[in-house]
């Protein structure tokens, strides 16, 4: 009976004419309703009339009060032949438009979704353009595949219209062998779970025009009950596909309801109200709860507070609403929640423009909330049917969009084409006014706002929502969110465009603005699809993207965008990467942007480069990395502890005036210690060599690398080689020298007999056998004179290294005695994850752990020709090869390295590595990488190493590589999204009598 009592009160109240009441506004608690938990909106996509294709553009539409509506589009309908102003002729349609989508609404990227063209022609247009909606929505919550697939993640979809189901039906002689799957409304929700690998539930609503806010409705309620543990996307749907035939009947149904405007135009609330006109459109939300959101650092859209249904019984037709059900749901779905309707300012209604439809809803709103408003402060009133039409089941997750995008700018924007109210709406009464322009949000503190959607058959929805920014606020709860904390201003509102301060974190609260950045570091950026060509094509929007939006160019905002991309997107087959350091850098990307590369698995072999290639201040940009930092000042530390004098630190930062990094008291421990310094680094890239191979010197590092020294071990075999290489130099006992030669061993060595002739004897030998073409010469530096003479009248390459010891030859054993008391007692490092193989320069063979403890292995190291090729050549020669397994016998141990890093300050042994791939079987497929270069930055150098092992396959951590942690960055929700392939177009079609089937064609 206190059910009928309450409804009877309504009734009453119901009367236009009934008197407001001049009470103001209650005092209002922004920490109302937390007994149920509220769920977020953490991504959308959408696809409405004409230019709305994304939120930014569909707000510049919102913000400029323009209206989408256009005439039929004549690949759609000759409206000429059948149009005509008297709706009672038969065969007519009386009005002349709509609003339309721009696309083709036959094209369709079916290879990415798994779907062959014969399959892809049978299926509806609203299936495609859902699937591609549906991973552009992910794409904006920046949630990768790879991170949903195999989740209890649920779809509810709400659309009513079945148009292409008539189309291909209505000639039963096609050859439509997948229509039962591509055309039963079911498979809208199902095809999307299946693609997607979603495991909840997946079920098709259709409600008519109120299909996509129940959608919602049974989503919020599932995510709060279990039934789906991660996310919930929530599409609404709305598209026309009929031929002149199919389309005219429709209208006609429709207008002798009464329900289309002749003016094809919907004017919500206005006096000219005639009916609505029909739209089409695709919108998808993604919701988590809030909890998980917070915890997976989203970012937050909006905070759903409450939703509920009702239906509006039994009223005198079918299709005529009741003012007082729609009330009782307004007031029950912010009872239920507990919610403070005080707060609420802005109502986006249902608003179709019909004559009768829009006094009753502006009735059943104000009635609702007139007790909490006054004439002076009233509650604002939009309808976006008025911007893009009615797209009926798709018309309420519209409105939900556009209130999203109102509570983040801070802003209402007004009715497109409003004039004057419908006189049988009294505004004062009721307190609610229908915004003429963009204003900025009536209050400051916490923005609430609601959203009607009914359906034709009284089945009505409503959802209540709250901006992110303030309810997190108000809650000390720390979470991301791209909401403009005060409302805009009149005249700083930029269309469609978002400044720095809408992308923060908060925390406790608060919102805080990351600290500054050196804008000028670099910082590497990713990009990947399905196809070879989607590389151009994205590339072209980033480029207009970032020209569009260079007043957001800051280091927050530029390190946002890099997270996005590296850590919220799926990695796609065919990768390219760009290194900036700004937005303003990639206004020309697409001439910057490496050439896209189809990935694969890859596997890395590391090289250290050995003496020779270290200059001032190698590798001092670098120190920006904390890993890169530490590991020198560990290896500072462990210097001084065996009794340095001078500091690595500041020796690497001398500039070249004052720097001695040539001589190898300093150069050797300082190379090392870069060494293992960019080993440390890499290994946080998730950088790890399947096998490392160091020419001379470079081998101390290599055994750090793999584990079998620890830092303090090579630290005391670098200083003290350096030390009594530089004791030697000093001593006058030799005069040294080293210089990389273009000839083969064999050719060398007749050089090296010609001294014997001018000097009587030969102290110049082949130090290192770099490549089957390049060797390093060493020895007595009068004698290098000589040959270098004799090399440069042949015109053969020569370049002295900058040493002034000739390491590798008879000059060595000068110190090899003491070389080896003082590296005795040598001691391994940690093992690594996985088991790294070390091929021995000195041996050319695989060297273990136990052999790299032992001092004889350092002084050979020292003394030993380098047999960096035949070495090298082993790792190459195996990577050349399958593995195979022989019956009855164990698989041997087998290396594949696809890649080539060349760890050390400078690209050395570029050359060297190239022309023993060139005769290596296969060599021209192992890619060599330099980690570091003479002369160039060396984040930047760096990062693009790294962007191109990325862009091959290899798992680079890119957060990581960009000195970004994940936890204080913001999911970028602007960004241009994907770019499908549109180049080929499915549709199944009868033209004329001879039917013809038009069926996966090129678009010209």
């Amino acid at each position: 009976m206190a059910e009928d009592k309450s409804l009877e009160d309504i009734d009453l109240a119901f009367d236009l004419g009934s008197s407001a009441s001049n009470t103001p506004p209650s005092t209002s608690s922004e920490t109302d309703g937390d007994e149920v938990d509220p769920i977020a909106v953490v991504g959308l996509s959408l696809k409405f009339p004409q230019e709305a294709t994304t939120a930014e553009a569909f707000w510049e539409m919102l913000d400029n009060g323009r209206s989408a509506m256009t005439e039929f589009p004549s690949d759609r309908l000759n409206v000429d032949a059948f149009y005509h102003p008297d709706s009672s002729r038969r065969g007519t349609i009386p009005v002349r438009g709509g609003h339309f989508l721009k696309r083709d609404r036959a094209v369709f990227d079916a290879p990415f979704f798994s779907t062959t063209p014969s399959e892809a022609a049978c299926m509806d247009p609203q299936q495609r353009i859902l699937l591609e909606a549906s991973y552009q929505a992910l794409e904006n919550a920046g949630m990768p595949i790879e991170k949903c697939c195999g989740t209890k993640t649920s779809v509810y979809m709400g659309s009513f219209s079945n148009d292409y189901n008539d189309l291909v039906t209505s000639d039963p002689e096609q050859d439509a062998r997948y229509a039962a799957t591509g055309l039963a409304s079911s498979m809208l929700a199902n095809r999307i779970s299946w693609f997607f690998d979603f495991n909840g539930p997946s079920t098709q609503l259709d409600s008519a025009c109120s299909s996509s806010l129940t959608a919602l409705h049974i989503a919020c309620q599932g995510l709060r009950n279990g039934e789906a543990t991660m996310v919930s996307l929530n599409p609404g749907l709305e598209y026309r596909q009929l031929d002149q035939e199919f389309h005219t009947a429709i209208e006609s149904f429709l207008d002798s309801l009464k329900y289309l405007s002749h003016d094809s135009r919907c004017w919500s609330f206005d006096e000219r109200a005639n009916g609505y006109a029909r739209g089409e459109g695709i919108s998808v939300v993604v919701l988590k709860r809030l909890s998980k959101a917070i915890r997976d650092g989203d970012t937050i859209r909006a905070v759903i507070r409450a939703t509920d249904l009702n239906q509006d019984g039994r009223t005198p037709g079918i299709s005529q609403p009741s003012g007082a059900l729609q009330e009782t749901l307004i007031r029950d779905t912010y009872r239920r929640a507990g919610l403070d309707m005080g707060l609420t300012r802005f109502f986006e209604a249902h608003g179709t423009g019909t004559a009768v439809g829009d006094p009753i809803e502006a009735a059943a709103i104000g009635n609702s909330f007139r007790k909490h408003r006054t004439p002076e402060e009233p509650l604002y009133v939009g309808a976006v049917k008025s911007n893009i039409g009615h797209l009926e089941g798709a018309s309420g997750i519209a409105g939900l969009i556009k209130t999203i995008l109102a509570l983040e700018k801070g802003a209402i924007p007004p009715n497109a084409g409003f004039e004057r109210v419908n006189p049988r709406i009294d505004t004062s009464a009721l307190n609610i006014s229908f915004p003429l322009k963009s204003i900025p949000w009536p209050a400051h503190g916490l923005r609430r706002a609601s959203v009607n959607s009914f359906g034709f058959g009284g089945s009505n929805a409503h959802v209540v929502l709250d901006d992110a920014y303030n309810y997190l606020k108000s809650r000390n709860m720390v979470g991301k969110h791209q909401t403009t904390p005060n409302p805009c201003v009149p005249g700083t509102m930029v269309t469609g465009k978002r400044g720095p301060l809408e992308h923060q974190i908060m925390i406790d609260g608060t919102t805080a603005d990351a600290s500054e950045q050196d804008t000028a570091m670099h910082k590497l950026l990713v990009w990947s699809v399905a196809d070879e060509h989607g590389i151009e094509r994205l590339s072209a929007l980033y480029e207009d993207y970032s020209k569009n939006n260079l007043h957001m160019d800051d280091s927050t905002y530029f390190e946002n965008l890099v997270y996005t991309l590296a850590a919220r997107r799926t990695s796609f087959t065919w990768r390219s990467s760009v290194v900036a350091s700004n937005l303003a850098n990639l206004q020309d990307l697409k001439s910057k942007i490496s050439k896209a590369v189809r990935s694969d698995k890859r596997s890395v072999a590391f090289v250290f480069t050995g003496q020779g290639a270290q200059y001032a201040r190698m590798g001092q940009e670098l120190l920006v990395y904390p890993t890169f930092r530490q590991s020198l000042r560990a290896f500072d530390t462990a210097l001084k502890n065996i009794g340095c004098d001078w500091s690595l630190l500041e020796k690497l930062q001398d500039n070249e005036t004052n720097s001695v990094i040539n001589n190898p008291e300093f150069s050797q421990p300082i190379c090392t210690a870069l060494q293992i310094a960019l080993v440390d680094l890499l290994r946080d890239f998730n950088i790890l060599p399947a096998a490392v191979v160091g020419h001379s010197s470079g081998e101390i590092a290599a055994a750090y690398c793999i584990g079998s020294l620890s830092r303090t071990s090579a630290c005391k075999l670098a200083f003290y080689r350096g030390g009594l290489a530089a004791k030697l130099a000093k001593s006058g006992l030799c005069s040294g020298a080293m210089m990389s030669v273009g000839l083969p061993e064999h050719e060398s060595h007749a050089y090296c007999d010609r001294l014997s002739n001018l000097y009587g004897t030969v102290d110049v030998t082949v130090g290192c056998i770099n490549s089957p073409t390049n060797v390093t010469l060493t020895g007595d530096r009068a004698q290098m004179d000589t040959l270098e003479s004799w090399l440069r009248e042949k015109s053969v390459f020569v370049r002295r290294l900058k040493v002034d010891v000739a390491y590798h030859s008879r000059h060595m054993n000068e110190i090899a005695s003491d070389y080896s008391g003082m590296i005795q007692h040598l001691e391994p490092g940690e093992t690594p994850r996985t088991p790294i193989a070390m091929f021995s320069t000195v041996s050319g063979t695989l060297v273990s752990a136990r052999q790299l403890c032992n001092s004889e292995y350092w002084v050979k190291n020292m003394l030993s020709p380098v047999r960096f090729s035949e070495t090298l050549t082993q790792i190459c020669a195996q990577s050349a090869k399958s593995k195979r397994k022989r019956l009855g016998q164990p698989i041997q141990h087998h290396i594949t390295a696809t890649d080539l890093l060349e760890i050390g300050p400078h690209s050395a042994l570029r050359g060297p590595i190239r022309e023993t791939l060139n005769a290596v079987p296969n060599g021209s497929a192992i890619q060599y990488h330099p980690a570091l270069a003479r002369n160039a930055h060396a984040v930047r150098t760096l990062l693009e190493t790294t962007g191109r092992l990325y862009c091959s396959g290899y798992p680079v951590n890119l957060l990581a590589a960009n000195r970004l942690t994940g936890k204080s960055e913001v999911v970028l929700t602007d960004l241009p999204e994907y770019s499908f392939n549109h180049s080929r177009r499915h549709w199944l079609e009868r033209v004329g009598p001879a039917r013809v089937i038009v069926s996966a064609s090129l678009v010209e």
